[in-house]
């Protein structure tokens, strides 16, 4: 294959799938997660969580778009195992940072 075609199949591919925004956690709690979670597991809320709980840091993204935002937010909390992310906030798309979220992740308490 020639090298043109690779650098354009490179640039499709990048142009698809993104620029590679990814979600950022900081621990902001001598408590942390154990152990991952399958990505259905991460609870995702604007409010806090009902059940008792303990934020275990800051989790953050910057993506295209407030659902890749909130997509790959999500991820990286089952990836570290939090139980949620709660206190969620988002920019709307047409703000001028639209795509930018932030919430608190969180772990459940033990009873």
């Amino acid at each position: 294959m020639k090298r043109e075609s690779l650098t354009a199949m490179l640039c499709l591919s990048l142009l698809l799938g993104g620029c590679g925004a990814s979600a950022q956690y900081v621990p902001t709690s001598n408590v942390q997660p154990k152990s991952a979670h399958a990505f259905e597991d991460v609870l995702m809320t604007y409010t806090k969580p009902a059940r008792p709980y303990i934020n275990t840091g800051r989790i953050d993204c910057n993506a295209k778009d407030t659902a890749k935002s909130l997509f790959l937010m999500r991820r990286r909390a089952a990836e570290i195992g939090l139980d949620g992310i709660g206190e969620l906030y988002c920019s709307m798309n047409g703000q001028e940072q639209a795509g930018s979220c932030a919430g608190n992740g969180f772990i459940w308490r033990s009873p």
